[in-house]
């Protein structure tokens, strides 16, 4: 990882005066990954969707007939959410929010809504590049974004109404705005980069338990006095605060529950902590299942209550088997099979696996080197951690490895890190070789 001092000697990236060939590689970072993602969206056309599009999909109509004044009518107006009445308490608001705006700006459609995700995935790939260029240099940085715009699993996604490709462009950014912000002594990036990271929350809950370890990179990044790394981090908190308080508002009003959250904490945990529990088990009958135990507990708060305290129940009584299926749950979200198993990438697909083992294992064996290679307590707090404490959330529930994908740009970055430290060792080592020679030494 670059030094304090040679970071300050690179660009201002994305958030100052951009050089001339930093403009190009953005532009074409940008425009191909874009290309590639649009091509496969629009392939894809009339393809069978994922179950929970429903559910986004209505969430939307609703936000923009009732705040944009719109007249949509939802493509799945059956969708429920067993055990709970309330719909806008069964999803993170921010998706739903973005795909609003989009079908009022651009019409009722999930073709425009998949072109909208791979806008956001685009974004992402320049976001990766800008990152890796200031941590590790700019060869890493075309490296990290070179790849990210031809990854497959994020290809894939960007086809997928669903809120990963969001909330990755949400984290990296969070991230991203962390490392600059290190280099200013304001206090306004740690509150964007707190934004950022709140509105990650608000797409994904599970990214809360990700927040104490960007708050320790501000404190490790900061060549500051500790007075200064104290606001820099306070503003960075109260920053992801704040995002709460408009849901919180709504909540109250819509539904006299003054709450922050989604109330499916405890329905999901216990999907993943009882006695028929699986490494992977959201199915219908599991749904089903959940429901009946949930009957006559009262409303959506007390239902959700109660499925969580059955869920620790178990825990509690079973340590033994808990410990082992999160051992299994934290394997499988590393592993090269996203599971992706809705459409022509099914999980069955022997051709799909290997190109997920091509693209996927190389990253996986950089990341676990750049632990070893790229010992640096910033690089570990920024990017290790997140992708940690990220997983530990996942594992708890029930692990699908698309839980991975939004923090693998992450992943990404410091494998593109990795690799250029390695490719820069070897040169090195091979031109003394060659100097010895020479010499006769």
């Amino acid at each position: 990882m670059l030094s304090q001092r040679e970071i300050k000697s690179k660009s201002d990236g994305f958030l100052g005066r951009l050089r001339r060939p930093e403009v190009i590689h953005i532009t074409g970072l940008f425009s191909v990954a874009l290309f590639i993602r649009w091509a496969y969206v629009l392939a894809k056309r009339g393809e069978p969707l994922w179950g929970d599009v429903q559910f986004y999909d209505k969430l939307a109509v609703l936000f923009a007939n009732e705040f944009l004044g719109a007249s949509f009518v939802p493509f799945f107006p059956e969708a429920t959410l067993i055990p709970y009445e309330h719909l806008g308490l069964v999803r993170p608001p921010l998706y739903p929010v973005f795909l609003g705006l989009v079908y009022m700006l651009f019409g009722h459609s999930l073709t425009v809504a998949t072109l909208a995700n791979g806008v956001l995935s685009a974004l992402t790939v320049v976001v990766m590049y800008l990152l890796a260029q200031r941590l590790f240099g700019h060869t890493a940085g075309l490296i990290a974004g070179a790849f990210a715009a031809v990854y497959p699993p994020f290809i894939y996604l960007a086809n997928v109404v669903y809120p990963e490709t969001l909330y990755a462009l949400c984290i990296i950014t969070s991230v991203g705005l962390i490392v600059w912000s290190a280099e200013r002594k304001g206090v306004a990036l740690p509150a964007l980069a707190g934004l950022a990271a709140g509105l990650a929350i608000n797409a994904r809950a599970n990214f809360l338990v990700a927040i104490p370890a960007l708050t320790l990179a501000i404190w490790l990044c900061f060549e500051l006095p500790k007075t200064r790394k104290a606001l820099a981090a306070g503003f960075f908190l109260a920053a992801v605060v704040i995002t709460f308080v408009p849901r919180t508002v709504y909540n109250y009003f819509a539904y006299e529950i003054p709450t922050p959250f989604d109330l499916t904490s405890g329905f999901v945990l216990y999907l993943g902590n009882n006695a028929t529990s699986t490494v992977n088990n959201y199915g219908t009958d599991d749904r089903i299942m959940t429901c009946r135990e949930a009957e006559g507990a009262g409303d959506d708060a007390a239902k959700d209550a109660y499925l969580r305290m059955k869920a620790f129940d178990y825990i509690s009584e079973h340590p033994g088997r808990t410990a082992k299926l999160w051992a299994a749950r934290f394997y499988y979200f590393f592993h090269y099979d996203p599971g992706l198993r809705q459409s022509d990438f099914a999980a069955r697909n022997v051709v799909y696996k290997w190109v997920n083992l091509v693209f996927y294992g190389p990253v996986l064996v950089l990341w676990l080197l750049s632990l070893l290679l790229l010992r640096d307590r910033r690089l570990f707090a920024l990017i290790h951690l997140t992708v940690l404490s990220t997983a530990a959330a996942a594992i708890v529930f029930c692990v699908r490895v698309r839980y991975r994908l939004p923090v693998e740009p992450l992943i990404i970055v410091a494998a593109a890190g990795t690799a250029w430290y390695v490719i820069t060792r070897f040169s090195t080592n091979k031109r003394k070789d060659t100097k010895k020679d020479e010499s006769g030494i």
